[in-house]
């Protein structure tokens, strides 16, 4: 059952490729809230222009049982003040029902917050004058 705010036809697009339906939003929620107390949502700058509002969003939360739906499965809990930075595009049809979210974040960052040891990609290697393989020159003919 959707409530009267939410289209049937919601979509959410999220970070590496993530797609679910409202259902499956709310059951990803049910684990945030399992997992996390103390919990606290802020919004920070909010943009509006015809059916999208963008925003920055900050949700929180003190981690102290298993978060079933972090980007790599089940994450004992650590403790930690948890504090995940977001940036969200939603998009609401003519009766004012959300139709679409599209949300981005720092996978990362998050998991490094949660407890989650995340290697760090090795620096691109340094060529002649300081320039790197993945510089603004790179891919481009060689001068000849």
């Amino acid at each position: 059952m959707y409530p009267s705010s939410v289209a049937e036809r919601f979509r959410f697009h999220g970070p590496d490729g993530f797609e679910t339906d409202y259902r499956g939003l709310t059951e990803y929620f049910v684990s945030f809230r399992e997992a996390f107390d103390d919990r606290a949502i802020r919004r920070g700058l909010v943009v509006v222009e015809g059916e999208y509002v963008a925003c920055r969003t900050w949700i929180e939360g003190t981690f102290v049982r298993p978060f079933r739906a972090s980007p790599v499965g089940e994450v004992p809990p650590n403790g930690a003040r948890v504090v995940w930075d977001l940036l969200t595009i939603f998009r609401f049809d003519d009766r004012g029902r959300l139709v679409e979210e599209v949300m981005r974040t720092d996978n990362r960052s998050l998991l490094r917050r949660l407890g989650v040891d995340v290697a760090r990609p090795a620096p691109a290697p340094v060529g002649p004058g300081g320039a790197t393989a993945a510089g603004p020159d790179a891919g481009a003919p060689a001068a000849g």
